[in-house]
């Protein structure tokens, strides 16, 4: 049996904007519109192989991740990491010892959030921001890479971590992050040995943490884990991810 950590989106979750190839499978409705699919391949592989347990570790909330959630509970996930890892799941609720612990850990940088939440208000003039359970802030922006920037710079030294995506900008404790997480479950759940898989940079810790990590080319240099295994192909990361899953399973599985 894997113990396998995985990203969601841009890793096993594209978005209705992307160009997948070959057979797709829609995995996410808003409004009755199609928001995400996963390909064929990888959604067959994550239904059929009894010999991987995946939990999910994303940075989307617990709403965000509600809209995945029956898709994940049909490949078996019991457990979800959500919020970067500061919420934990289990059969979609949240577990309220995991929560209690996250807040005491990331108390310094949740003190935080309050003065980056008026930094977005007043200096980017956007106000419109999104808290989820105390121990994450985020907001749509014109220019997330500016934005990031200028949180950066303004909360340098301080115990917050800020994230970009191609739409948004994440205020983040730093004690809250990805590796941080995976290490929690595994000492919770008695895992010896993991895998994780991601794509974006606040995946970095769970790539190191893991004692396996499959990533893409671009993470490859930041990313020291001596068994690392590297997409350098032209076709979809999710696949290669399943592909490599295959190659780890001990033989006769």
């Amino acid at each position: 049996m894997i113990d396998f950590f995985s990203d969601l989106d841009n890793t096993f979750v594209y978005s209705h904007r992307v160009s997948l190839p070959g057979q797709r499978v829609a995995v996410e409705y808003l409004n009755n519109c199609v928001q995400s699919y996963m390909t064929q391949k990888s959604f067959n592989f994550l239904t059929t192989q009894d010999k991987i347990r995946l939990i999910p570790v994303t940075t989307r909330t617990c709403e965000q991740y509600a809209r995945l959630s029956e898709t994940f509970m049909g490949f078996g996930c019991q457990y979800a990491l959500v919020c970067n890892g500061g919420i934990l799941l289990h059969n979609n609720k949240v577990d309220p010892r995991w929560i209690a612990e996250t807040r005491l850990i990331a108390e310094d940088g949740v003190s935080w959030l309050l003065e980056a939440e008026k930094f977005i208000r007043l200096e980017l003039s956007v106000q419109n921001i999104h808290e989820a359970e105390g121990i994450m802030i985020y907001a749509r922006v014109d220019a997330p890479p500016l934005a990031a920037s200028r949180l950066s710079q303004a909360f340098k030294g301080s115990k917050l971590t800020i994230y970009f995506d191609s739409r948004k900008v994440y205020c983040i404790p730093s004690a809250i992050n990805k590796g941080a997480a995976l290490k929690r479950f595994s000492a919770r759940e008695g895992i010896s040995w993991s895998v994780a898989a991601g794509d974006s940079i606040p995946d970095l810790p769970m790539l190191e943490a893991a004692d396996a990590a499959i990533l893409p080319s671009g993470l490859s240099h930041m990313v020291m884990n001596p068994r690392k295994r590297v997409f350098r192909g032209s076709y979809c990361f999710s696949d290669f991810i399943c592909d490599e899953l295959s190659d780890l399973l001990p033989t006769g599985t």
